[in-house]
């Protein structure tokens, strides 16, 4: 997911992830918001994981390099 940073794509990362949803969220800052690191502590408490990865999707190197990410903590 992108634009998960905080706002609306932080809400629609956490509903996700209550749904059953492990969520991966691309997102420019180089560090979660205070407000996502809240998120993947009430994650967990759903029983699923939302993570933080730094990455750039409108930028297809900075993309490639979050997907990676995303492969390298899935496989």
């Amino acid at each position: 997911m992108t634009g998960a940073y905080g706002g609306l794509g932080l809400e629609m990362a956490l509903a996700m992830c209550e749904a059953g949803a492990f969520v991966y969220a691309i997102d420019v800052p180089q560090k979660p918001s205070q407000d996502f690191e809240a998120s993947m502590e009430a994650a967990k408490h759903f029983g699923t994981q939302l993570v933080y990865i730094h990455g750039d999707a409108t930028d297809p190197a900075g993309l490639e390099i979050g997907r990676a990410s995303c492969r390298e903590r899935v496989f």
